[in-house]
């Protein structure tokens, strides 16, 4: 996705300081020899500090909402999601709860395979254990996973140190207001947060086709501002507008909500929910 907001670019930062540097050298040459000297002593001290960027802020830019596609299970589904310009597809691997969306770790290879680089390939799993999500990753060659299950984060940090190349999406399944301090654990851990409606009754965590407390997901996204946040559950075409205005995520996810009735995508509700979800963009710095 290319996204990083926590990262730091010391290297960048160097080259900066050492632009105003030598401007202020070239002051200390002229008549304005004590303002230089003032100027130097601050940028030592900004360098002290950690290379805090010393220029102005750059213009904000306009990003549109990020994407996903999920319950992916055939190749031509996964096509058209790419030619409507979705951002990512998710393929659920490792089932432990109801669902009728899984597919085998083979053909979720084969379907990533054929992907464009455009589009990011993510594997859904319900699977905790680190030794089973490692095989699965590397029998799917997939590098993005969403952890869909109430995995520890001592494992996910385990699953880190393996795979170090690996994104790492986290999915909370929003309850009630407890789970505003649900994320907090693994804030550290993953690149990401997927926000989800679980189905108690039927035994389903995510693809429900339920909406939950949107209140709670916004209270999430301004608690843990620096990481992005997916907005899932019960999301469609004619909701999905309502929800981004009132949650303001990073992205949106949604499965049910682009099913035709033989439980495959349907052409029409997933550029209709893509169509509806790009039209919003998010200011980014």
């Amino acid at each position: 996705m290319g996204y990083s907001p926590r990262r730091i670019r010391p290297l960048a930062d160097l080259l900066n300081v050492i632009g105003y540097l030598i401007k202020a050298w070239s002051l200390e040459q002229g008549a304005k020899r004590e303002n230089a000297r003032r100027f130097v002593i601050y940028q030592l001290l900004v360098i002290a500090g950690g290379f805090k960027l010393c220029r102005r802020r750059a213009p904000k830019t306009q990003r549109r909402m990020y994407v996903k596609i999920c319950g992916i299970r055939r190749q031509e589904d996964a096509f058209l999601a790419a030619e409507l310009r979705a951002d990512a597809i998710g393929l659920l691997v490792g089932q432990r709860h109801n669902s009728p969306d899984f597919i085998s770790s083979t053909v979720a290879r084969d379907i990533a395979r054929a992907l464009p680089a455009s589009v990011e390939a993510v594997l859904v799993t319900h699977v905790e254990d680190v030794d089973d999500l490692e095989r699965l990753l590397q029998l799917s060659e997939i590098r993005t996973v969403q952890l869909h299950s109430e995995i520890a984060p001592s494992s996910v940090e385990r699953l880190r140190g393996r795979l170090p190349y690996l994104k790492i999406f986290k999915s909370i399944n929003i309850i009630s207001a407890d789970s505003v301090a649900y994320p907090e654990a693994f804030e550290q851990l993953v690149d990401g947060f997927v926000l989800d409606s679980i189905n108690i009754a039927t035994g389903q965590v995510g693809g429900t086709g339920k909406t939950h407390d949107w209140s709670v997901s916004r209270q999430i996204v301004m608690r843990y501002p620096e990481i992005p946040i997916i907005l899932a559950g019960g999301l469609n075409s004619e909701n999905v507008r309502s929800a981004i205005e009132c949650v303001r995520p990073f992205g949106v996810d949604v499965n049910s909500g682009t099913k035709a009735s033989d439980g495959f995508k349907d052409p029409r509700k997933m550029e209709a929910f893509i169509v509806q979800a790009k039209r919003f963009a998010k200011p980014q710095t």
